[in-house]
């Protein structure tokens, strides 16, 4: 006689596990709601942002800056206080120029500049709370800047060395061209040094581009025409001790890491006193130029850029004169 086998274990068991799958799909929208609610808890609010950016802008002087902690709010800092921010505070490369430094925080994150701020002042920042933002300001900087070779390219003589004759890079106002939507690349000034017009990336100005890492970078565009150089003279610079100079390419013609070398030379005078050679991968890249110890107390600088393929070489860099120890 064959053994009957009894259903009610099987059906027991699929009732079970069909309850809890309705309790899994009911569950899943609550952790999301309770998830949303505790991000929402943790993040700053519009209010917060109001309240911070009112505060700084009642408060800040000239010669300060602007930053903010996490790096990733930017735009935020930027949609709050940029009209308060110039090309130079958008895309700065250090915090040299600043005599005073407002850290926008949120939860209490730090922005690396903060280390530098506390070796250049013995006072520690005062702070202000606004819901989940703190503002930090630092004060008074020693700051180690003397001069700065973005801000003074249009004083400067541009030239560049064609079949070993040096030509003149005359300082034109031709209207902004380019820069206006994606892959367009950066943005040329109003007023440039125009080196040849059949050759429209040929000029000399100061502009802003996005390195490697997609950050803004205010500097001095002045892509090599080849192995003769194209140079920038600055006459009579106040002397110091260093010239710190960052340097980077359009990022666009540097991620695929197929361009040539970019080297862009100082000299102090006749001297030599630094050359920069950047390669594909190097991002925005910092050089310091020991000056001489004796001479003149204002001297010429000059800057040169020389690629053995100039093929989308699009060097641009920022320099400062410093006076002191450099970090």
């Amino acid at each position: 006689m064959s053994e009957v086998q009894n259903p009610r274990p099987a059906k027991r068991a699929k009732a079970f596990f069909s309850s809890w799958l309705w309790f899994l799909l009911l569950l899943i929208p609550l952790i999301e709601l309770i998830a949303l609610g505790i991000t929402k808890q943790r993040v700053p609010s519009e209010d917060d942002w109001t309240r911070a950016s009112d505060h700084i802008r009642r408060q800040s002087l000239a010669g300060d800056g602007t930053v903010v902690a996490p790096s990733w709010a930017d735009p935020l800092l930027r949609l709050h206080l940029g009209n308060r921010m110039s090309l130079g505070d958008a895309a700065p490369s250090d915090i040299s120029a600043y005599e005073r430094l407002w850290v926008v925080s949120s939860r209490g994150a730090l922005h690396p500049w903060e280390e530098i701020a506390a070796s250049r002042t013995s006072e520690p920042p005062n702070r202000w709370d606004f819901g989940l933002l703190s503002v930090r300001l630092w004060q008074p900087l020693r700051s180690p800047l003397l001069y700065d070779f973005v801000a003074h390219v249009e004083e400067a003589n541009v030239q560049f060395v064609e079949g070993s004759f040096p030509r003149h890079c005359p300082l034109e106002r031709l209207g902004v061209r380019g820069g206006s939507g994606l892959f367009q690349g950066p943005m040329a000034p109003a007023v440039r040094h125009v080196c040849d017009r059949k050759r429209s990336w040929l000029w000399v100005g100061a502009t802003v581009i996005e390195d490697l890492e997609l950050k803004p970078r205010r500097c001095v565009w002045m892509h090599p025409a080849g192995r003769e150089p194209v140079s920038i003279l600055y006459e009579q610079v106040p002397r110091g001790s260093h010239v710190v100079v960052y340097a980077g390419l359009y990022y666009i013609h540097e991620r695929e890491g197929q361009g040539g070398p970019v080297t862009l030379s100082v000299r102090s005078g006749s001297e030599a006193i630094g050359q920069l050679v950047h390669h594909d991968g190097d991002g925005w890249k910092r050089m310091v130029a020991k000056m001489p110890e004796h001479g003149a107390a204002f001297v010429d600088v000059t800057f040169e850029a020389t690629a053995p393929d100039p093929h989308f070489r699009t060097l641009c860099w920022a320099a400062t004169m410093r006076r002191g120890d450099i970090l």
